[in-house]
């Protein structure tokens, strides 16, 4: 469907709000969007990059969308695509940490059994998210 960049978020009063670099936040306490293999845990990649041991996790939560929620409430780091970032009441408590190293992109595609037709209800959906990716 599309291509996403990756965004570290923080809330704004977090004491690593400011930082910029990925050893800066070491130490930080990460909630996953996923799990450790999962497209919530893609900062990993950016950390063995860089030279460094990735962070473990203290929790792992499912819901990407309530994701910047809780971030906003705690003294968590999250990973979110940037096209997240200000949908939803929680992003005037939050900020992009300006880390200087790439993250990762995530590709969001949709998968299917090419061997089942679609019904007429998932197919119809399959074109509004189609078309919501695009104007996106």
């Amino acid at each position: 469907l599309y291509q996403s960049e990756v965004a570290i978020i923080a809330r704004k009063q977090h004491p690593l709000a400011r930082a910029t670099h990925l050893q800066e936040l070491l130490a930080a306490r990460w909630a996953y969007a996923t799990g450790i293999q999962g497209p919530g845990a893609v900062v990993d990649e950016a950390f063995r990059q860089a030279g460094l041991e990735p962070p473990e996790p203290v929790i792992i939560f499912e819901s990407l969308l309530a994701l910047p929620d809780l971030v906003a409430h705690s003294d968590l780091l999250a990973t979110v695509p940037r096209r997240l970032i200000g949908r939803g009441s929680a992003w005037d408590a939050l900020c992009v940490v300006p880390v200087t190293q790439a993250l990762p992109t995530l590709s969001l595609t949709v998968l299917r059994r090419a061997s089942q037709a679609l019904t007429p209800a998932a197919n119809e959906l399959l074109g509004w998210i189609r078309q919501i990716a695009k104007a996106a």
